[in-house]
């Protein structure tokens, strides 16, 4: 299997592991699997594109390089710390589970340890898929960002400086220009949409062990 297919493979599956487990309740026993499509994500980013696009063209200092590093660190922080928090969450699952397994054995009151191991699970589940996700992105942010660093002037140029030119004056002067700002707006929106993004599935995240943890503390959920 060649390395390329390997990795889209599996990156798919986490894609659609992580948007099964963002639309589906917690402490809910019967997940659903709703299909995901380029379709709905194109259409769930189309305001944050269009954002993204107005900062590009309204704030075109927002990619200055001291701002561009220190989103980088960050984000380089972020994948090292998150990294082993989800080495940690998936290494006590195993562990609750092994439990989990030894109780059933042992207890007859199967049917009231099932539930409580549903809802850990689902925890597990969604915790280790969407922060996946967040990882892929806080990557593939970085790997933008760094483009912006190598062409530091072409970013930090105002595309309103620019005027538009009529037909009969177009050149290839003109048509280089207009496919240089074109893409540099694009790939500029599409940072922004990846980091705001990051921001959602970071907080998804933190409101997802909330839920949890009120799972917990209110005796529905033991550990």
């Amino acid at each position: 299997m060649k390395i390329s297919s390997y990795i889209r493979k599996n990156i798919v599956k986490i894609l659609n592991e992580s948007y099964k487990w963002r639309n589906n309740e917690l402490l809910s026993k019967k997940i659903e699997s709703p299909p995901v499509s380029i379709a709905q994500i194109l259409k769930s980013n189309f305001f944050f594109f269009l954002f993204g696009l107005g900062i590009s063209v309204f704030v075109p200092s927002f990619f200055r390089e001291n701002i561009t590093t220190f989103i980088m660190t960050s984000l380089s922080i972020f994948i090292g710390l998150f990294v082993s928090i989800l080495i940690l969450v998936f290494d006590k699952f195993i562990q609750y589970k092994q439990r989990f397994d030894d109780e059933v054995k042992t207890n007859e009151d199967k049917l009231n340890l099932k539930p409580n191991f549903i809802r850990t699970r689902n925890f597990s589940r969604r915790f280790v898929f969407v922060l996946l996700e967040t990882l892929i992105i806080a990557f593939v942010a970085i790997i933008f960002l760094s483009i912006t660093l190598i062409f530091d002037e072409s970013y930090l140029k105002d595309v309103k400086q620019y005027d538009f030119v009529l037909w009969k004056d177009i050149d290839l002067k003109s048509v280089w220009y207009c496919i240089r700002n074109l893409l540099i707006l694009f790939s500029k929106s599409v940072i922004i949409v990846l980091l705001l993004r990051f921001c959602i599935y970071l907080f998804f995240l933190f409101s997802s062990l909330g839920e949890y943890m009120k799972g917990v503390l209110y005796d529905k959920i033991e550990i």
